[in-house]
């Protein structure tokens, strides 16, 4: 069962009343209903602003995504590569972008919004619970494909318009519009105006309105280490405080699905943090500043091996002999001899964690016999503590009885037999030829690119 971190009582008496914040609203730039993904992409680049000299072009934007990139926590996008992205800098090669976990990421939204709704009226029937979400617009780009043909398409855009206009009508606020933060300095100038949030969803409860999130995930390390214990991964946390900053509502929920059960999924409450969202804020003020001026990036946040990963497609495939190897300048010196070090505490390191394997080794070796072919095994090892041991039995690869299934069902194995070329084979036969026909490697945008520090024959 997940641990679900509930609060849906928002409490007159919490530490934050709304008396407390800025009495402003987010400016509502544009519907993006049905808008398509070049517009939509530009609106979210540079605002409604085609070119520098239209008034309302931004040169630099900041949406909830790219939030926890700035700030180095993003798992997926160093702060470089989306400083460098912003700026208009091209890598090399580019890593192919998963179409299909965007589109699973859309259309699985209202799924995620129902299971929401569904756990919220089971487990509090009480606590009045809207939900203002435009599932439509989420579904709209995938379901052109789907109709028939064009008319078709068109007609059930009509249809659902006059749906999702008498919905419009109930709603405080458009979900499905691009946002602009609207917090001012106090000479009426926009203090962040660089921050635009197109969000998921509102969510009102108990009349009050805050932002509404949903996610999805097969990752299991975030599920194990986060989204079962309560806790909203690092680079969701940052877009859900830009995004009420923007917004200007005091709470958030965020809502992760891993499955198809109520069982398989996080319901988390985050409530407006000021302090916290004004240095955060700042922070990405002074990130859009510095880019409008040109000035590198001082440090990188981010994971080393993600920026090292986004190194070598900026500057592409690594070539050329020990002949041709560029010398480096004196101030890597230091970088060199760390990395030795490391080196040989690494090596220590294995060597140790070789030795701790052979001592456990040899414990389990004396247990082995008491537990003969159980597979488990428990022990008391004090009043509240009782350990379980599994002995796991090395097993080969099952293998398939192609011999019988063929004799029993020769239809069968005709339909799906496969002629496949027997590379290996022919390279022991005839080499020249296997050369001949090999393509060569090709870089993998998404591989780790590794180091290896060897020694040079001493000088003369």
């Amino acid at each position: 069962m997940a641990n679900w971190n509930i609060k849906p009582q928002l409490k007159e008496d919490r530490k934050m009343s709304k008396t407390k914040y800025r009495p402003l609203d987010p400016t509502e730039l544009i519907d993006t209903t049905g808008m398509d993904n070049e517009t939509w992409l530009q609106i979210r680049e540079h605002g409604l602003g085609k070119v520098p000299t239209d008034p309302d072009y931004i040169p630099y934007t900041i949406t909830g995504s790219g939030a926890s990139a700035a700030l180095g926590v993003n798992p997926w996008l160093s702060d470089e590569e989306y400083r460098d992205k912003k700026m208009g800098i091209k890598p090399v090669l580019e890593a192919a972008f998963s179409e299909e976990s965007k589109a699973a990421g859309h259309v699985f939204e209202p799924f995620v919004a129902i299971n929401f709704l569904r756990y919220m009226h089971m487990n509090f029937p009480e606590t009045k619970v809207k939900l203002i979400k435009d599932c439509i617009r989420d579904i709209l780009p995938y379901l052109e494909d789907a109709c028939p043909d064009k008319t078709s398409y068109e007609e059930f855009l009509r249809s659902q318009e006059k749906v999702i206009e008498s919905f419009r009508k109930k709603w405080p606020m458009n979900p499905s519009s691009m946002w602009r933060c609207n917090t001012k300095n106090p000479d009426g100038t926009l203090k962040y105006p660089f921050a635009l949030a197109n969000i998921d969803g509102l969510v009102e409860i108990n009349g009050r309105i805050g932002i509404f999130e949903a996610k999805t995930t097969s990752r299991r390390q975030s599920i194990k280490n986060y989204w079962e214990v309560g806790k909203i991964p690092p680079y969701y946390y940052w877009q859900l405080v830009f995004y009420m900053a923007v917004m200007n509502v005091d709470f958030a929920y965020i809502t992760c699905i891993w499955g198809v059960t109520l069982q398989d999924m996080a319901v988390i409450y985050l409530e407006r943090d000021l302090k916290i969202e004004e240095e955060f804020m700042d922070y990405l003020s002074k990130f859009v500043e510095d880019m409008e001026i040109g000035l590198p990036l001082e440090e990188s946040k981010s994971d080393p091996e993600l920026v090292s990963q986004y190194y070598y497609r900026l500057y592409g495939p690594a070539t050329g002999t020990k002949d041709t190897a560029v010398e480096l300048p004196a101030d890597c010196r230091i970088l060199v001899e760390r990395a030795l070090e490391l080196d040989l505490e690494i090596e220590e390191e294995e060597k140790r964690l070789a030795e701790l394997e052979a001592k456990r080794a040899e414990l389990c070796k004396e247990i082995q016999p008491v537990m003969g072919t159980n597979a488990y095994a428990k022990i008391e090892m004090d009043d509240e503590s009782i350990y379980g041991i599994k002995l796991k039995t090395p097993m080969k690869r099952a293998q398939f009885d192609e011999e019988n299934f063929k004799k029993d069902h020769p239809d069968l194995y005709d339909e799906f037999s496969v002629t496949q070329l027997d590379t290996t084979s022919l390279g022991k036969k005839y080499k020249e030829m296997k050369t001949k026909y090999t393509l060569p490697a090709e870089p993998n945008p998404k591989g780790q690119p590794s180091f290896e520090i060897y020694k040079y024959a001493k000088r003369a």
